[in-house]
């Protein structure tokens, strides 16, 4: 079973997942510019980007997201309720589903694949 937790898939799964880390980064960088009064904002989401756009740690930066979005951004109101949803459940997908092959998590902990058994 942990097999399959740390797996990295390639071809078009690993492509849909670089488009769905992609997707995040976007709606983290036009919502902290659109959104952010403060000037740290900004510059924590470029903290936040980097990683993610790299593919470090990205179930663990995903959930982070996923989490502050839910949890401290839509109380407070500065978003829409469908935007904060929106990129939650983006987030939290990728956060449970891994960064994919194309991605320096797989370069480092390298491509497994689960043997089930006959």
């Amino acid at each position: 079973m942990t097999d399959i937790l740390f797996a990295y898939p390639g071809g078009r799964a690993g492509a849909a997942l670089l488009l769905l880390r992609t997707s995040l980064i976007l709606f983290l960088l036009t919502t902290s510019a659109t959104y952010g009064t403060d000037p740290w904002v900004p510059m924590m989401t470029v903290l936040v980007v980097i990683p993610l756009a790299l593919g470090i740690a990205t179930r663990w930066i995903a959930a982070i997201c996923g989490s502050v979005i839910l949890i401290l951004v839509w109380p407070m109101g500065i978003l829409p309720t469908a935007s904060c949803l929106t990129g939650s459940l983006n987030a939290l997908a990728l956060a449970m589903i891994g960064p994919g092959l194309y991605s320096l998590d797989a370069l480092i902990f390298g491509r497994r694949t689960l043997h089930l058994p006959e």
